[in-house]
């Protein structure tokens, strides 16, 4: 079961993501701010697929991908020529399409300049249950999240010479969008500081790259 702790302000709930199963929902007032907990069932792995894992949260588990989805995010740490300095910014799925027999997900990304490689657009798409990226500087696609999600875990992106990314646990984080439990940190094996974190049913809530740059998930609202 995943729990998740969302704040709500103005009486607006965001939407949770319609592949997971059912939801028990609480909810409770401080002042003007509601706070919802929620208790998700996760979504049933499957078996029959390229790629599929039996563990109770699956890579694409951890991106929920569809047009429509938006994430909103606040800069938080920037080097002091950023353009994206102190700014909220959003990455939302724009456009799904059909590319050599894949179902690619076109993605503005938020604070595109903020990223090495990425341009103003990501492309994913979904390999049984892991996600392949398209690197833009490699002319490539890369396994940006990989089975199975467990401690330890390391995978290459399948370009060489790149450096191993790794799972590792998060038990919970707060950031400004609420708590959330039972995530996931996507780090590079290097010695510099570099990784993502990704919450079932919710996507990515928190990135920290090399330069200094630190974002973290300020609201989300997914499509029906």
């Amino acid at each position: 079961m995943i729990r998740i702790k969302v704040t709500c302000f103005l009486g607006i709930l965001f939407s949770l993501s319609p592949e997971l199963g059912g939801a028990d929902v609480t909810s409770s007032s401080r002042g003007s701010v509601d706070v919802y907990e929620v208790a998700i069932a996760p979504k049933t792995p499957t078996t029959d697929t390229e790629g599929a894992d039996t563990a109770a949260v699956l890579p694409r588990d951890l991106m929920p991908l569809k047009t429509g989805h938006v994430w909103r995010y606040k800069i938080t740490k920037s080097p002091a020529k950023h353009p994206c300095k102190n700014v909220s910014t959003s990455t939302e799925v724009v456009e799904e399409s059909k590319q050599n027999g894949h179902l690619v997900f076109k993605v503005r990304s938020f604070c595109p300049l903020g990223h090495f490689y990425e341009g103003p657009y990501d492309y994913f798409y979904f390999q049984g249950n892991h996600v392949n990226n398209w690197h833009g500087l490699w002319k490539n696609w890369i396994r940006w999240l990989d089975a199975p999600v467990k401690a330890g875990h390391q995978w290459h992106y399948g370009v060489k010479p790149n450096p191993a990314s790794v799972w590792e646990k998060v038990d919970s984080i707060t950031v400004p969008a609420g708590t959330f439990y039972d995530c996931w940190k996507k780090k590079l094996v290097t010695t510099r500081i570099h990784y993502q974190i990704y919450c079932p049913g919710v996507g990515e809530v928190k990135r920290f790259l090399p330069t200094g740059f630190e974002a973290e998930l300020e609201s989300f609202k997914l499509a029906p």
